[in-house]
């Protein structure tokens, strides 16, 4: 391990990727039809779901255009009892998602984005998250919290290896699943 260990550099989030909270939509820019909006909610296992409820119905130019989901960014829940640290990504995203506020946006920019987003899903990760936000009330964290985080990491070379190696595990589990639910 002590041989592996060496090829390990220390970095702070912040050092390897933006992180802020989602857009402050006020409720009567919210409606039924439009362009979908992600929230909490829309973060389950290790994935962002694409079922919404709440819809922006304007145009998306100037401050909004920061809170587009893109192909590289994952999503963590920074409020709430059982989700704060919640981790999750949206894979084949073809459609525009803005992202609603108490959602932290990573968006990677000198480390290879998947290999981050597998770092940040790990169970002990999700748990120092959540740990972060225990106080009183309901628990919440901060983007400043999460870019303060200390990572221990190899180049990006062995990055982009592990992620790949990583990412094709986590396609064929989708692929299997979607087998059963048609065998089914």
């Amino acid at each position: 391990i002590f041989l592996i260990m060496q090829y390990f550099k220390d970095f702070i989030v912040g050092d390897l990727a933006e992180a802020f909270s989602g857009y402050a939509f006020s409720a009567k820019d919210l409606v039924d039809k439009g362009i979908p909006v992600l929230k909490i909610g829309n973060i389950q296992r290790k994935n962002v779901t694409k079922t919404v409820d709440t819809y922006y119905n304007g145009e998306i130019v100037g401050k909004l255009e920061k809170y587009i989901l893109q192909q590289n960014d994952f999503l963590i829940a920074m409020t709430g009892a059982g989700s704060v640290g919640r981790v999750g990504k949206m894979h084949d995203n073809n459609t525009t998602y803005l992202v609603n506020q108490r959602v932290a946006i990573v968006r990677p920019t000198k480390a290879d984005a998947n290999f981050l987003y597998y770092w940040f899903s790990m169970p002990f990760v999700e748990k120092y998250l959540y740990s972060l936000g225990i106080g009183a009330g309901q628990p919440n964290i901060s983007a400043k919290d999460i870019l303060k985080l200390k990572i221990k990491i190899p180049n990006r070379n062995i990055q982009t290896k592990i992620a790949d190696i990583l990412s094709t595990y986590d396609n064929l589990i989708e692929i299997n699943n979607k087998r059963i639910k048609l065998l089914e």
